[in-house]
């Protein structure tokens, strides 16, 4: 059978574009499919967008360090591209009905081995960031959030977890680490505690209804064991245009609403002002207070609290977040 030259360069050229251009079945080796279908989630929500091919989509999802998984929807148009924080994605969870939706997973690089046991030593072996696990004890795992090698252990950032809890919560952790959490004090106990062999720093970062964002570093950072009644070190305030007040409270032990471990006489603290918290006589901050949905609080240090920010009682902060990482 004779073919022609233009036949020929047709040939070519097919199959240079199949080549060059990445199949959906194919997959890239950058991401799998997963058997959750026909739903969108709001959990660990890090971007939403349209992509013009699966591959696209993935691909947009691996330009952000801490987008573990994707939705893509190929069959109505737009094509709509969302990405999120976390493996953990089932039906279960809050979600929406979307006919044509699947769910997807980005490979992750983790290299073979036990649990890290931080996020830094995560970042270290090829992981992404997001929600991991971690390997605190041989015996103890944890579901934390990882932002880039820093270890986030508290986040309130819109009130959807009630933080008014008692001592055996505030020990063990609550909450979604994608939104609003608590780790769990047995977990930064063991984490951050001598005989570690590293030393942790600590970050805190804060934001207010008016769009504005602050943080503070400290130095030596570790939490110590529920016999001490999770005592708080913060050596030295590092930097950082939220001011310290923290430091007031390092060496102080943990109260809740029912563990009464503070110095105020004749007053429990967690009571007072509600949440949990290293309460002095009683607080200079207080990140764990109840939530408001405007910036005044209805009285002196009543919410989401933090007083070198802003210099006002009354100032009530939207975002606050605490993390560690070794130095």
């Amino acid at each position: 059978m004779k073919v022609s030259l233009t036949d020929l360069i047709l040939v070519v050229l097919w199959a240079v574009f199949k080549i060059a251009r990445p199949s959906e079945t194919q997959e890239d080796n950058l991401f799998r499919r997963t058997a959750v279908k026909d739903a969108i989630f709001t959990k660990g929500l890090l971007f939403q967008d349209t992509a013009r091919s699966l591959v696209g989509c993935a691909r947009k999802c691996a330009t952000f360090k801490c987008c573990l998984t994707f939705t893509f929807n190929k069959v109505n148009l737009p094509r709509s591209c969302r990405g999120h924080s976390t493996w953990n994605m089932t039906l279960e969870d809050n979600h929406t009905h979307s006919p044509g939706t699947k769910l997807f997973a980005i490979e992750d690089k983790l290299t073979p081995g036990p649990l890290p046991a931080d996020c830094a030593e995560a970042m270290q072996r090829g992981a992404r960031c997001g929600v991991r696990q971690l390997r605190v004890t041989p015996h103890f795992n944890v579901t934390a959030y990882c932002d880039d090698d820093w270890t986030v252990f508290q986040r309130r950032q819109d009130g959807s977890v009630d933080f008014s809890r008692g001592w055996e919560d505030y020990k063990n952790g609550f909450g979604d680490p994608t939104g609003e959490f608590w780790l769990g004090l047995e977990a930064v106990h063991q984490m951050t505690t001598p005989p570690s062999d590293r030393s942790y720093e600590l970050r805190v970062d804060l934001g207010d209804w008016d769009g504005d964002t602050a943080y503070a570093n400290y130095s030596n950072f570790f939490i110590n064991s529920e016999s001490s009644n999770y005592r708080l070190s913060v050596v030295t305030f590092q930097e950082g245009n939220a001011g310290d007040s923290l430091g007031k409270h390092s060496y102080i032990p943990f109260s809740t609403k029912d563990a009464d471990n503070d110095i105020a006489a004749n007053e429990s603290c967690a009571i007072m002002y509600g949440g949990a918290w290293w309460f002095l006589d009683c607080h200079d901050s207080h990140l764990n207070g109840p939530y408001w949905f405007n910036s005044t609080l209805p009285g002196d240090g009543l919410g989401v609290f933090w007083f070198d920010w802003k210099k006002d009682l009354r100032h009530s902060l939207k975002f606050a977040e605490m993390k560690f990482r070794p130095v």
